[in-house]
């Protein structure tokens, strides 16, 4: 079975300032551990916060880059190149975060991952379904939906396009996948946003034509479209 995590955590620069809201003031110097809401830099460990407002991250995020896990405190794992706090469920996490692991990982630790399903998780009160960053207020995500057929991931809504198809990665709990597709559980609290089918004309003109009928257990009937 296919093992997902939020595609689109990385960096989105935005082009305007314009349309967020004011920010919270700054803690203490140095009081916030890495991959938690921050409004400054010098209120981070690391000196650097990913602000909302220049990134999308949904209420900020401390950064530090690293290879390794060993590159992070303990508490922490490198994921996609950052250090993230680690976690075994969404009550580990702050507000805007989803517990979530990595690809081929273990399936019972996961990383606290910024990333919003509704307009209240981002500071802006403006978020971006398909790919789980924040907008500014009053902009819409352009491009192609779930599941269309793409070629590069700037044509993407969610700025991911994975073998032919724009994808977007969710939050079980949330149910907020658009386009009308669902939210396939895949490990932890993380998942795949896909479109239910019952045969494979069905999915014919997304760029995951197949019918897929192996992905819930408690209903191996319901299908969902996926790659060949």
């Amino acid at each position: 079975m296919f093992t997902a995590v939020w595609v689109l955590s990385s960096c989105v620069i935005l082009d305007s300032q314009e349309g967020f809201l004011a920010l919270p003031p700054c803690g203490a110097t140095g009081s916030v551990a890495n991959g938690w809401p921050c409004s400054c830099d010098e209120e981070c460990a690391s000196g650097t916060c990913w602000e909302e407002r220049f990134t999308g991250t949904p209420l900020g995020a401390c950064f530090q880059e690293c290879k390794l896990d060993d590159d992070c405190a303990l508490s922490e794992v490198c994921a996609f190149g950052r250090c993230m706090p680690r976690c075994r469920s969404f009550e580990e996490c702050q507000p805007s975060r989803s517990c979530l692991t990595l690809l081929s990982d273990d399936d019972e630790e996961g990383f606290c991952d910024p990333v919003c399903q509704r307009d209240d998780d981002c500071q802006s009160r403006n978020c971006n379904l398909w790919s789980g960053t924040c907008m500014a207020l009053g902009e819409q995500p352009q491009g192609l939906g779930v599941g269309e057929v793409c070629q590069q991931h700037d044509e993407c809504k969610s700025q991911a396009c994975i073998d032919g198809a724009c994808f977007s990665g969710c939050v079980v709990a949330a149910e907020a996948c658009p386009d009308d597709s669902t939210c396939v559980p895949t490990t932890l609290e993380g998942g795949i946003c896909l479109h239910a089918c019952q045969r494979d004309g069905q999915c014919a003109d997304l760029g995951m034509p197949v019918c897929d009928d192996h992905w819930l257990d408690d209903d191996p009937e319901q299908g969902f479209c996926w790659y060949p």
